[in-house]
């Protein structure tokens, strides 16, 4: 199911993405923030290079209960490449990124840390019916992923994780259209301590078929299969997902989807369960200068809680931007997740159910000078709450940047 030096909108995460994203299109990159937005039709060359330097204030640096705060000084040069073509398109973008600590975050610590990020997608229009896309993330960091797609806030040490997913779109008569999606993500753990618990492999795969019902309105039916094992612990699970939907486009501006189904889950320890499943997603331009888009799902999910096999999750998320002149333009991301442990998800005595909620709210603003040169203002506050012990933590980060871009 499923960075940067501010954890936030650049969606750089270690976690695999769940049945609800998979039923959707193959995502292809961070929503915002930092790293580049991989889109060949915004530039005329097949290249750009791209430096920003920050200066952070962060108040819960290490993300434990008891905080230390910290300034950070922070570099990350970036190189995009794409490759346009009529049918298809190929991009790929590299970021490096060196943050200084004013004061080191350990006793005895290094006062230097770096992340690294690679992205890469390629889309192909096969003809007027038949599509094809597929993208990788490849990400070196010690963030934890609050503001991914979905998954587990687990913050302890540096990680390396790799999420590629795909996805086969074809619209085989004028009412009739199939989605196939497959995504694969690992996550190793450079520490051997967190190594045993978290490294993990996950596998979703799903299939959908539309059928058009009125010229606005479509409904759906599918199903998803996700799969996630740890490499040295014995948990994990299986989880077959089926699912009924419907789509509207209530206006041209306008568009709501929905899914409800079931999830049977055969749990990696001992012992099956069900669990309901929604998805409700909805997308609205308003205007030329603003968008507004949002997700709600219930579905089972990984947790980084190695006495589980996995928990029951709500999700909500929303992003909001609005242009508000040429130059200057503004964003608001949110999410929040509610997640439950309990029954026989859990395959130890040493804990009893419990619940959890992580939440995250990123908002800024950024001004163009020129095509050149840009500067940044933002505003991260997150956190998780907890019923285990020595779990929550609540951590807020101020930071101002400015970004040179050839």
């Amino acid at each position: 199911m499923s960075m940067p030096g501010t954890i936030g909108p650049s969606d750089i995460g270690n976690s695999a993405s769940t049945p609800s994203m998979l039923a959707l299109p193959a995502s292809t990159g961070p929503a915002s923030g930092s790293a580049p937005i991989i889109d060949a039709s915004n530039y005329r060359k097949f290249y750009t290079i791209t430096a920003e330097l920050r200066e952070t204030y962060d108040t819960n640096v290490n993300t434990t209960p008891h905080a230390q705060s910290a300034y950070e000084s922070s570099i990350s040069p970036s190189l995009l490449v794409d490759f346009p073509r009529e049918n298809w398109e190929l991009s790929a973008s590299y970021t490096f990124g060196l943050i200084e600590y004013l004061e080191s975050k350990s006793a005895g610590g290094d006062n230097l840390e770096y992340y690294n990020q690679f992205l890469a997608q390629y889309r192909h229009d096969i003809s007027e019916r038949f599509s094809v896309n597929a993208s990788d993330a490849l990400n070196d960091s010690t963030e934890p992923n609050v503001f991914g797609s979905t998954g587990t806030p687990y913050r302890n040490g540096e990680n390396i994780s790799n999420s590629f997913t795909s996805g086969l779109s074809g619209q085989w008569t004028p009412i009739f259209g199939t989605q196939t999606t497959y995504a694969n993500t690992l996550v190793r753990y450079l520490n051997t301590l967190y190594s045993q618990t978290q490294d993990s492999d996950e596998n979703t795969a799903s299939k959908t078929f539309s059928f058009s019902v009125l010229p606005k309105i479509s409904a759906s039916v599918g199903g998803i299969i996700d799969n996630i094992t740890y490499d040295h612990v014995p948990r994990g699970y299986t989880s077959y997902t089926g699912f009924l939907g419907s789509q509207w486009q209530i206006l041209p501006s306008v568009t709501i989807s929905a899914r409800g189904g079931g999830t049977y889950t055969t749990l990696n320890d001992a012992g099956d369960t069900l669990a309901p499943y929604a998805d409700i997603s909805g997308s609205w331009q308003i205007g030329e200068r603003s968008s507004l888009t949002f997700d709600y799902s219930h579905e089972v999910t990984p947790t980084d809680q190695f006495y589980a096999d996995g928990q029951e999750s709500d999700r909500l998320s929303a992003n909001f931007s609005y242009n508000i002149t040429t130059r200057l333009t503004t964003h608001l991301q949110a999410i929040y997740s509610y997640n439950v442990v309990s029954g026989t998800f859990i395959t130890s005595s040493i804990i009893s159910s419990y619940n959890e909620s992580d939440y995250g709210l990123d908002t800024g603003m950024s001004y163009n000078f020129d095509k050149f040169f840009s500067t940044n203002l933002d505003i991260s506050v997150t956190g998780v709450s907890s019923q285990i012990a020595d779990r929550d933590y609540a951590r807020d980060q101020f930071s101002v940047g400015v970004r040179g871009t050839y």
